[in-house]
């Protein structure tokens, strides 16, 4: 099965052959897993058996990880299964190695993550969700954070600005951070601070009402700025991707 979603920016860049903005959006995530203060304990690039691996996404995944002193693994899984017990992990871009998922949560808790009492010893692949994301929910404690980067910027000097992309109906002139996403900001900004990267806020609108149109000419860019979002501009697709 595959979990894809897509959007105009990424689109865009593809047509245009940016090879400088990479990103995942089928079949597998790069997330940032935070503890109750919002400080980043591991870096996760998740992916099932659908996903063809792309050696610069790993390599930037590792990168991120490395310049922030944060651990880092690559978890795949078989989503042609209807249940799963196991995944095949690797830390950084080492050889993977199976691993049951009762020792997956107790490894998430040597990195200083809450877990679930009554660990879950299989996790069920649907339509509606991955097995790993059904792991994560029933085993992973109530109080962590886990941020998706959407997408990644590399710099010719090998900084990252990681980009956070959001999308409504609202106009660029009225739409601004939704106070129930900064937990997710909060981490992925406190990820960019450990590693000397940026992050910003990405914002294009969207609408499905007469017709569907997700309209990436015009955007708006927000920093974070520790829970005081500011609007830094708005900006046409030529502008900021260049």
């Amino acid at each position: 099965m595959a979990y894809y979603t897509s959007n105009a920016i990424y689109e865009r860049l593809f047509s245009q052959g940016k090879t400088n903005y990479h990103w995942v959006s089928e079949n597998a995530w790069i997330l940032v897993y935070g503890d109750d203060n919002f400080t980043p304990k591991v870096i996760v690039l998740a992916f099932n058996n659908h996903w063809i691996k792309e050696a610069e996404i790993i390599r930037q995944t590792c990168n991120i990880a490395k310049s922030a002193n944060l651990p880092m693994l690559q978890i795949g899984f078989d989503c042609t299964k209807e249940t799963i017990d196991s995944v095949n992990v690797a830390h950084f871009d080492s050889v993977f190695n199976c691993l049951l998922l009762n020792d997956l949560t107790a490894l998430f808790e040597s990195f200083g993550l809450s877990v679930q009492n009554g660990i879950t010893a299989k996790a069920i692949n649907s339509a509606a969700s991955s097995a790993y994301h059904n792991w994560q929910r029933n085993n992973l404690g109530r109080n962590i954070v886990v941020a998706d980067i959407d997408l990644m910027k590399i710099k010719d000097d090998g900084t990252i600005i990681v980009l956070e992309l959001k999308r409504s109906f609202y106009d660029l002139k009225e739409w601004k951070p939704y106070p129930a996403d900064y937990s997710n900001f909060y981490v992925l900004e406190n990820l960019c601070n450990l590693s000397s990267n940026k992050f910003f806020i990405v914002y294009n609108k969207r609408t499905t009402k007469p017709v569907f149109f997700d309209d990436a000419s015009k955007i708006s860019i927000f920093s974070f700025n520790q829970g005081s979002p500011k609007k830094e501009g708005e900006f046409d697709f030529e502008q900021l991707f260049s």
